[in-house]
């Protein structure tokens, strides 16, 4: 299982961000840090704090990002999208992440 491999390198590289999608869920919501951002593209001027966070369906979420198979990892550095890896190989996935570290 990759899952668990996943959440020791979240420990191990902690000037990364590790991002997981659940395909069995629902829907997505914007991590906090990036409520901000988001509501400054959606045109808010401060007034609206309290409207909701943006979510997007899952399905929405990897059409967008092009995931084909599960699993994928992705790497991505000011907002563009720098390597991909598909499959569960733990080698593979540590060296990737290390070389943006």
């Amino acid at each position: 299982m990759i899952a668990p491999f996943f959440e020791e390198l979240s420990l191990k590289y902690e000037n990364v961000v590790f991002v997981k999608i659940d395909v069995d869920e629902v829907e997505v919501r914007h991590a906090r840090h990036a409520e901000a951002r988001i509501r400054r593209e959606e045109g808010c001027d401060g007034t609206c704090a309290d409207r909701p966070r943006k979510t997007h369906t899952v399905q929405a979420v990897v059409a967008q990002l092009g995931i084909e198979a599960m699993p994928t990892f992705h790497i991505w550095k000011s907002g563009i999208k720098q390597e991909e890896l598909v499959g569960a190989s733990k080698d593979k996935l540590e060296s990737m992440i290390k070389k943006y570290n």
